[in-house]
């Protein structure tokens, strides 16, 4: 398992329509979900209050400010109240870069659940790219379907089942 998500952007100062991807290269992906857990700096669930976009080498990225719901690790710090996550794509100015391909963009107050690994400048990144985010409908989680495991355990699972199959894997 790679360290460090890094990708490879094609075509990433967008000139596409809205709606349209890019595609990327990830070094970090996991075969299975525990592979995921066990990599993870954080396992949270959160609901996003903000975002913003930052430019980077003249690629736009979003910033979704998240406030932490409920952390399922020994890593994430109970004072933590809230986690800046970094995703590729977005508009500020005259540079626009559309999301990579199978992403599940974060959107303002809706809630997931997140395995992040952490910047050095403070700010998390999911994990494997596509594959540490799911959506949060109700009393149960959602990945999308990109795809991004061959079986995923925690997939339509209760919330308040997560806990306990998060921290048995830690």
């Amino acid at each position: 398992i790679a360290i460090l998500i890094t990708f490879t952007l094609m075509g990433c100062v967008n000139e596409k329509g809205p709606g349209q991807t890019n595609q990327g290269d990830w070094t970090e992906h996991y075969q299975t979900v525990d592979e995921m857990i066990a990599a993870s700096d954080y396992i949270v669930i959160g609901t996003v209050i903000e975002q913003y976009t930052e430019v980077r080498f003249d690629v736009a990225f979003t910033i979704s400010e998240v406030k932490i719901v409920q952390g399922f690790d020994q890593n994430t710090d109970p004072g933590l109240q809230t986690i800046q996550i970094l995703q590729t794509g977005g508009k500020s100015g005259d540079i626009e870069t559309a999301p990579i391909e199978d992403v599940l963009m974060l959107q303002k107050d809706k809630s997931y659940l997140l395995f992040l690994r952490k910047t050095d400048d403070g700010k998390a990144l999911v994990m494997g790219g596509f594959q540490g985010v799911a959506s949060i409908i109700g009393d149960k989680v959602y990945f999308p379907d990109n795809h991004a495991f061959e079986e995923n355990r925690l997939n339509q699972i209760k919330v308040d089942d997560i806990e306990n199959l998060v921290r048995t894997d830690r």
